[in-house]
């Protein structure tokens, strides 16, 4: 693997755990309103989440192929 796909890896693996972070805080307490839970932000996280997971992915298949 070169220097650029490990900086490149890195940079989604950054991405991911933020996005992860992101889908746990909202489920922990964050994503609760006053008018109950907020389902349009969670799924607005996980599918963020699953564009990062996508992508990590696709460079697998790039590099492996």
């Amino acid at each position: 693997m070169t220097q650029a796909e490990r900086n490149e890896l890195r940079s989604l693996l950054r991405q991911w755990d933020r996005a992860a972070a992101n889908v746990r805080s909202l489920l922990n307490s964050e994503g609760w309103t006053e008018s109950g839970f907020d389902f349009a932000r969670l799924r607005e996280a996980v599918d963020v989440r699953a564009e990062v997971e996508n992508a990590i992915l696709g460079f697998w298949s790039r590099v492996r192929g």
